[in-house]
């Protein structure tokens, strides 16, 4: 994911955050013969505020959409069947630090839902070492 902010404005608190922009692409796989049957593109608009030392809450707006994978042409429809993008009009999530006693300094972000139009599944993002000054979350 590449992630773009503006650096020029100051946060309006520690730990909160201007607006940021998420942007994703991938594939999507059919199982289990992997064939790829589209090509994926969205973006996410976010903002955080800081509620606390180990909780912020984001606000946010998405967007996905599907691609045809040979053509890139933007899919309408799929076996006969139409195909619209995945839209987040708006989400409010809380994003909290969880624990690690074994590694303190590799703790989990715990997020949940606060408020949607959707309910979306929420599984811990866990941090693991990519390189010797690295962290990567997944």
């Amino acid at each position: 994911q590449h992630t773009k902010s503006n650096p020029a404005s100051p946060s309006p608190s520690p730990g909160s955050s201007e607006a940021v922009y998420w942007v994703g692409e991938g594939q999507l796989y059919e199982s289990p013969s992997g064939k790829v049957i589209a090509n994926i593109e969205g973006f996410d608009v976010s903002k955080g505020v800081l509620i606390d030392p180990h909780h912020i809450r984001q606000f946010s707006r998405k967007i996905f959409w599907f691609r045809d994978p040979i053509t890139n042409e933007l899919l309408t429809e799929y076996n006969g069947q139409p195909v619209k993008p995945i839209k987040y009009d708006w989400q409010v999530f809380d994003l909290k630090r969880g624990t690690n006693p074994l590694d303190p300094a590799m703790v989990p972000i715990l997020p949940s839902v606060v408020k949607g139009p959707r309910s979306v599944p929420c599984m811990p993002v866990m941090p693991r070492h990519a390189g010797s000054d690295v962290i990567l979350y997944q």
